[in-house]
């Protein structure tokens, strides 16, 4: 478990790390130009599955991808800002819910949790 220091279904901080790489390096792409300097709600939405490793892959690699600028700067060398993650249930997640119908031990621990 020493690799999962938060526990099974965490994002480890190599996996945050990683997301957070993709996030600047889809900026350096795409700003200026796509992205804007500040985080319009008429500009992107986050829907994430309503899992805890997918909610905190989403948050790594927004936090990389809109850097915050002034005066969003709300605490000086805190280079993030709050981004509203909007989470579908399980029971509609037919993107990230993949059913194995030969593991039910997994569906049911899965699907009861």
């Amino acid at each position: 478990m020493d690799k999962w220091p938060q526990g099974l279904g965490y994002l480890t901080p190599i996996g945050e790390a990683q997301w957070y790489a993709n996030g600047k390096s889809f900026r350096e792409l795409w700003y200026p130009g796509l992205l804007s300097d500040v985080v319009y709600p008429t500009e992107i939405k986050v829907i994430s599955s309503d899992s805890d490793r997918v909610i905190m892959s989403a948050n790594s690699f927004l936090a990389a991808l809109y850097p915050p600028t002034p005066p969003y700067v709300f605490e000086e060398g805190l280079n993030w800002q709050a981004f509203p993650t909007h989470t579908i249930s399980r029971s509609l997640d037919y993107v990230s819910l993949v059913k194995l119908p030969s593991c039910q031990s997994f569906n049911q621990w899965f699907l009861c949790r």
